[in-house]
């Protein structure tokens, strides 16, 4: 029993760290607004939020050094494509 409860939460925990991944996207490519620049707001929000809770499932020992490092990747990398679709934003608007 306790093996089950203990798979409940480390799957738990895994798809609260994939749910920002499997969220549609917003697109960087598109134009960016006030209501847009809010969007990814957002999504950077979202992505800082399910990095600090990979690394805390990563201490917790519920995930493996080797998943934690490809999840973080892909979150890193997103994340990375947003900051600089805000940079451009901003930049636009200074303009």
């Amino acid at each position: 029993m306790a093996l089950i409860v203990s798979l409940l939460i480390v799957l738990a925990a895994l798809g609260a760290c994939l749910l920002p991944l499997l969220e549609e996207p917003v697109s960087t490519d598109e134009p960016v607004g006030g209501e847009r620049l809010g969007e990814l707001d957002a999504e950077r929000d979202r992505l800082i939020d399910a990095m600090r809770d990979l690394d805390l499932d990563l201490a917790m020992g519920k995930i493996a050094a080797s998943d934690h490092q490809e999840m973080k990747r892909g979150l890193e990398t997103r994340t990375v494509e947003v900051l600089g679709s805000i940079e451009r934003a901003h930049a636009e608007t200074d303009d």
